[in-house]
């Protein structure tokens, strides 16, 4: 997100306005970084997932859902397999269900795909699921269901309301 404000300040002339706002964005991380410090174990991994009609997807740190404020302005882990194969691959990966407890997380953020008529099937049959609840993160309530329209986007007025959200949920502030 650095990268692509200070680009995007540049081209319309606006660059002090752009750091700025970054500078703003990285002391509200900070604090929000110190207020989940007693919520969340300083090893704990965190997750962004996603269902639709037919398939589960994860998502990694730069493919929105929250990925810029979990893994960039929080500073959260993900589980290795997130690490390996998301983050450092395409920025998101289709999952099966018998698959998704390699891939599962100590928090788990899930958002239901919405678009048209989406009935999120795929969504609701895993979480039917003994696999789904075998999950330590279903054991421990730490799944978050989000709301897709206030996760999807990634511009810096969304994932300031990103950040909130989800410091919310961490911290149990809801």
């Amino acid at each position: 997100m650095q990268d692509e404000l200070t680009a995007i300040g540049k081209l319309v002339g606006k660059e002090q306005e752009a750091k700025d706002w970054l500078a703003d964005f990285d002391k509200k991380a900070a604090k929000a970084r110190e207020e989940i410090k007693g919520a969340i174990a300083p090893d704990a991994t965190v997750g962004l997932y996603e269902g639709d009609d037919k398939n589960f997807y994860v998502f990694g740190d730069n493919w929105g859902r929250g990925g810029q404020v979990l893994y960039n302005a929080l500073q959260l882990k993900a589980p290795q397999k997130i690490q390996d194969q998301v983050i450092k691959g395409d920025g998101y990966k289709q999952l099966s269900l018998e698959v998704l407890p390699d891939f599962a997380a100590d928090y788990m953020f899930v958002t239901r795909f919405k678009h048209g008529d989406s009935r999120n099937g795929a969504l609701d049959e895993i979480e039917q699921s003994s696999i789904w609840k075998d999950l330590p993160a279903y054991k421990a309530k730490h799944i978050y269901t989000m709301d897709f329209d206030e996760m999807y986007n990634y511009d810096p007025i969304a994932i300031e309301g990103q950040m909130e959200i989800m410091v919310n949920k961490i911290t149990g502030n809801e």
